[in-house]
C-alpha cells in the first residue's frame, strides 16, 4: 500500500521490479583497448599506466577475460579522458580550417 492509500496493481509493481534490476550492458573490452590503440596507445602503455602486467592486457583483456573492477574502473576513464581529448583536437583542428 502507498502513502495515499491507493494500492499498486500487479502490472504495476512487475514495472517497478524490472526497473530495479535492470543491467547495464556489458562493457566491450576489446572496442576500448581497440580506441585506445587507434588513439596512440597501445597495449604495453596502457599496462604502464594502469600499474598491470602487460600480459593482462594483451592476453586477457582483449580476448574477452575481463579485468577486476579496479583496474576496470581504471581503464573506462583512461578511455574516456583519451576519447574527449581527442575531440577536442579534433573541434580546434576543424576551427582552425574555418
Amino acid at each position: 500500500m502507498r502513502v495515499d492509500g491507493k494500492r499498486l496493481c500487479d502490472e504495476q509493481l512487475k514495472i517497478r521490479v524490472r526497473r530495479r534490476f535492470r543491467r547495464d550492458p556489458p562493457i566491450d573490452w576489446f572496442r576500448i583497448l581497440a580506441d585506445l590503440q587507434y588513439a596512440g596507445i597501445n597495449n604495453a602503455d596502457v599496462a604502464r599506466i594502469l600499474g598491470v602486467p602487460e600480459s593482462n592486457v594483451r592476453t586477457n583483456w582483449k580476448h574477452g577475460g575481463r579485468p577486476n573492477y579496479e583496474d576496470g574502473a581504471a581503464l573506462v576513464k583512461l578511455h574516456h579522458l583519451v576519447m574527449t581529448l581527442k575531440q577536442e583536437r579534433q573541434k580546434s583542428a576543424a576551427l582552425a580550417v574555418i
